[in-house]
């Protein structure tokens, strides 16, 4: 099996593609950073309409006692 400069695939592979450049890391965290925001803010919404139906169901019920 002859021995040439070709990686994975027949890709050409530099001598120093072993781990991701700071700027790889930085861009990476900054898409992490960012979803993590959105999910978090979704969550968030989803609870305040949760407590606000939760507040009306017993406003009614309360309602209906009294009647």
């Amino acid at each position: 099996m002859p021995t040439d400069e070709r990686g994975f695939f027949g890709l050409n592979k530099s001598r120093h593609s072993a781990g991701m450049t700071l700027a790889e890391i930085l861009v990476v965290l900054a898409i992490i950073t960012t979803v993590a925001g959105m999910v978090a803010f979704a969550v968030g919404n989803a609870y305040k309409k949760q407590q606000a139906k939760a507040c009306l169901t017993n406003m009614l019920m309360i309602e209906a006692y009294h009647s």
